[in-house]
């Protein structure tokens, strides 16, 4: 099964590369918000001070979380306003960043320029807080409470990772059950429900907006029968023996991943697959400075922020523990079904 619609392989090939260039302009728009916390909490002075530091020096230096400072320097350096040395681990500070960056008392200073995208936003809270009731016609316009997917997750899902697990295609024709944890408004779930009319699909998300908005949108996209969405953390997922069970936005963005694993294990048929997509981050530090892992650092430095110490959303430092931890929680079947710079998706069996 394929996404619908036809296009000629010269308007795809004009849409990835559309699709790079937004990527680039959103990474870009978030990273932003890090140079301002760069700049607020010392870390570029701390960082011309110092020399060059591993984040754990420079968490020590600046009184800051490592948990933070590890994905804001490496959302740093993806940006290319910090540097890395790859053979000591190591990031510093060149001297004209520095005087940039860290030295108000530089002609070149423009430190606290970023300074002007916060203000803005604070000059204007009605544009972004606005609790909109749009018809029911733009139902499926609206993002709010959706967690970040990554680019042509519902057609990929439908298309390509759906028929390359182990019967599940097959089994959602035939009328199966199956779930969607951490499913925000739904885009998925729907999505699913609308490629397959025949099976059942729940919906679970621990913010009761979003599952009220998935609702809403389930009824207006006609599939509101095949659609069951709760408000539930994802650790108590409701157990209903599911041929598949998605999570598209990373198993690390979730409090306790582990826990959580171990719980849908509980709730797949003896035969059911787990789907987990996680964004495309590499092993090794500077295999991430490009425009996907700046957008996902940038992400996971500002979910995380304040620092509480637990993994609110992917990390670097996690990525390739995705397996490990599927592992542990007793999946015995673990496979890469897709991997682009963007994602990685696994299938897990009991």
């Amino acid at each position: 099964m394929r996404p619908s619609g036809h296009h000629a392989p010269n308007q795809l090939d004009a849409a990835e590369a559309f699709v790079c260039k937004v990527v680039e302009d959103l990474a870009a728009s978030l990273s932003s918000l890090l140079v301002c916390l760069g700049d607020t909490l010392g870390l570029y002075r701390s960082l011309a001070a110092s020399g060059p530091v591993t984040p754990s020096e420079l968490a020590s230096a600046s009184g800051v979380s490592e948990v933070y400072v590890r994905d804001w320097l490496l959302n740093q350096a993806a940006s290319d306003y910090v540097s890395y040395d790859e053979q000591t681990g190591r990031y510093f500070l060149p001297p004209e960043h520095a005087a940039v960056l860290a030295d108000q008392h530089s002609p070149h200073y423009l430190g606290q320029g970023f300074h002007a995208v916060r203000a803005l936003v604070r000059t204007h809270p009605e544009v972004f807080d606005a609790l909109y009731d749009p018809p029911a016609s733009h139902l499926s316009t609206d993002s709010g409470g959706e967690p970040f997917l990554i680019p042509g997750t519902a057609a990929h899902l439908i298309g390509e990772w759906i028929p390359a697990l182990t019967g599940v295609h097959e089994k959602l024709l035939a009328g199966a059950t199956a779930a969607e944890v951490g499913c925000g408004v739904g885009t998925a779930t729907i999505a699913m429900a609308k490629a397959y009319p025949d099976a059942h699909f729940w919906g679970f998300d621990a913010e009761l907006s979003s599952i009220r908005f998935a609702e809403r949108c389930a009824q207006a996209e006609g599939v509101a029968s095949q659609t069951t969405f709760e408000a539930r953390p994802p650790q108590l997922v409701a157990n209903h023996q599911y041929a598949l069970v998605t999570v598209l936005s990373s198993l690390f963005r979730f409090d306790d991943p582990p826990s959580i694993a171990r719980r849908i294990r509980a709730t797949l048929e003896p035969a059911g697959s787990l789907l987990v997509v996680e964004p495309g981050f590499a092993d090794r530090t500077e295999d991430n400075f490009t425009p996907a892992g700046r957008l996902y650092s940038a992400l996971s430095a500002l979910r995380q922020w304040p620092a509480s110490g637990h993994a609110q959303t992917v990390s670097a430092a996690y990525a390739h523990r995705v397996e490990l931890l599927l592992a542990e929680a007793g999946f015995s079947q673990i496979r890469v079904i897709a991997c682009t710079p963007f994602l990685r998706a696994f299938e897990a069996r009991r």
